[in-house]
């Protein structure tokens, strides 16, 4: 039996973007492979989103405290997303086992470490990667790990699309959702909100309190793709959650919410999606202007960019390499 571990920490302040791709590529491999064992390795705040996901889970709070855990274990493979670890632990990772690096900017490990490097974003094939040339590239939205939700197809029937849908994704430190709320106030557009599992219940009840009559709050939902599809527009951050709405062929505007997103959101500028600042920075009194512009851009060379299917496709290539 093959045993993989995926190594990932997420919660309110890192945010829960990492842990959510890496369960997603947990469950494309357990498709095509059921004989093996995946192992989670996470901290404390997100235990029981693993343990939810009916997956088997090791608590480290501390990647220092890793060695041991993945020693006992015995691994055949490690999956690492996370920016908080080091070359050190990579170099040590790769002494007992192969290592895959989930990569987004390619600026903070050395990419000749790992044996595999995967960057599904739209801007990964223009990455300088550094190359020894044992080192197996995944790069590219043919790659891009998405929900399971989005495997099987991602265009839609032709729905009714209306509303603006707000999305941070699973936490927002810095109220940015409620001020978006807020500049769309007493405007005609339907909202919805998305409230994660980070946000703090201050939070909750300021948008209780902005909530009006053309307001709908989705709290803590299990996946978005159904909001996305029925709304004509999605306003997020430039991560993961843009290429779902793409996918929908509904109309994304954009932010930076953090460093490692400024590349895919200038990316996005590129082919016309329309952005509103790069944090802190963020120009909330565009947001009714960029919505009346949005609705001109064609974003139809992105959808063919994107078929959903990518957790799929690297999960048959690590059922390759261990074979």
């Amino acid at each position: 039996m093959k045993r993989i571990a995926f190594r990932t920490m997420g919660g309110k302040y890192i945010g829960y973007g990492h842990i959510y791709r890496c369960l997603s590529l947990a469950k494309a491999i357990v498709k095509q492979a059921i004989t093996y064992e995946i192992i989670f390795i996470v901290n404390d705040e997100i235990k029981s989103i693993v343990r939810d996901s009916g997956f088997k889970y090791e608590v480290s709070n501390d990647f220092s405290d890793d060695y041991e855990i993945m020693n006992k274990i015995g691994l055949d493979f490690v999956i690492l997303d996370s920016y908080l670890a080091d070359d050190f632990y990579l170099k040590n990772i790769r002494k007992n086992s192969k290592l895959m690096l989930f990569d987004d900017n390619n600026d903070i490990y050395d990419s000749e470490i790992p044996d595999v490097i995967l960057n599904g974003n739209i801007h990964a094939k223009n990455l300088d990667y550094k190359t020894n040339n044992s080192t197996f590239f995944l790069l590219g939205t043919k790659y891009l790990v998405m929900r399971e939700d989005y495997w099987d197809d991602v265009s839609t029937e032709l729905i009714k699309k209306s509303g603006v849908l707000i999305t941070t994704g699973g936490s927002d430190s810095f109220n940015i959702s409620i001020k978006i709320l807020k500049e769309l106030s007493g405007t005609d557009y339907f909202k919805k909100i998305v409230v994660g599992p980070g946000y703090t219940n201050e939070a909750v009840d300021e948008i209780n309190r902005l909530k009006d009559n053309k307001t709908t709050i989705i709290m803590k939902p299990n996946g978005l793709k159904d909001h996305i599809n029925s709304s004509e527009f999605v306003i997020t951050a430039s991560g993961s959650t843009v290429y779902e709405v793409i996918s929908q062929k509904t109309i994304p505007i954009i932010f930076s919410l953090a460093e490692n997103q400024n590349t895919a959101y200038k990316y996005f500028q590129e082919y016309g999606i329309k952005t509103i600042g790069i944090f802190p920075d963020i120009h909330y009194d565009e947001i009714i202007h960029a919505l009346k512009q949005a609705s001109k851009i064609d974003i139809g060379e992105l959808n063919n960019l994107i078929d959903g299917k990518g957790a799929l496709r690297v999960a048959h290539q690590i059922i390759l390499m261990l074979s």
